[in-house]
């Protein structure tokens, strides 16, 4: 990615971030949150979750068909979208291959996958590192969310900050507010706007009552939705659709990681 990159937006997110540093110009175009009309994105799939050598936590979601699989997954301790594509062999082993935004092979999981695991061997794209990997299905319940979370973001030219509280797998209270570009362009979104329902993995929350109501006026039927999942210590949120009358055209919601021991928050991008 260079500085001369169009800025659009479903790579808004990455061009706000560009200034901050090499470190925080990793791209949200692989960011799975999605866009409208797009299935490709965290969606439609098992997801895993578990740690590389007992140490490296990871998050991914595969989707399976016939012998080809594809995906994403994410590091807790980077907290960026990488996707994942792979086969199974013959003999029912499965490799997969986790890339960056570039195409840049990253890692190299080679096991065996069933619906209740992913295990095997991780290992560098030069294969000069091996470590074990143990990752265990998600549950199929949001019960767990739990807890009540303030989460303050800021970079030099992104900032989000959003209340969450949940008990019993029950939002009780949801705040979003967000800045974004140098002439902080704003997304504003509560809990009031928002309708919300548990599923398998998640407790999903959609446009309702007024809001929706204008958001049809203005934009045709809205598919926004967010969803949030407990997994592992960690509470993940995130944003699908564009939240147009949330966000006007250059808003932006990030998704975020938040770890439940600690209480801290990261942009998950």
């Amino acid at each position: 990615m260079t500085e001369t990159m169009k800025c659009t937006r479903t790579n808004l997110l990455a061009c706000l971030l560009l200034a901050a540093g090499p470190l925080l110009s990793a791209s949200a175009e692989a960011v799975p949150g999605c866009p409208i009309g797009q299935e490709d994105c965290w969606e439609n799939g098992r997801e895993y979750a578990g740690k590389i050598n007992n140490k490296y936590a990871v998050h991914m979601l595969l989707r399976t068909k016939g012998d080809e699989i594809k995906g994403f997954m994410f590091y807790e301790s980077a907290a960026i979208y990488l996707r994942v594509e792979g086969a199974r062999s013959g003999s029912g082993e499965i490799v997969t291959r986790e890339t960056d935004d570039s195409g840049t092979i990253t890692g190299i999981f080679q096991g065996h996958l069933t619906n209740e695991s992913y295990s095997g061997t991780w290992s560098t794209a030069k294969g000069d590192r091996h470590m074990p990997f143990v990752l265990t299905a998600v549950p199929d319940s949001a019960s767990t969310v739990d807890g009540s979370y303030v989460c303050k973001i800021a970079y030099p030219k992104f900032s989000q900050n959003m209340t969450l509280k949940a008990g019993n797998g029950k939002i009780t209270d949801f705040d979003v507010f967000s800045a974004a570009g140098p002439n902080a362009h704003t997304c504003d979104l509560q809990l009031k706007d928002l309708a919300q329902e548990r599923a398998a993995r998640y407790i999903t929350l959609q446009p309702a009552g007024d809001f929706f109501v204008q958001s049809k006026k203005l934009y045709g039927d809205p598919v926004e939705y967010i969803r949030i999942k407990d997994v592992n210590d960690k509470v993940v949120v995130q944003f699908f659709g564009g939240w147009r009358l949330a966000c006007g055209l250059n808003g932006y919601l990030a998704d975020v990681l938040i770890d439940k021991k600690s209480m801290n928050c990261k942009l998950l991008r």
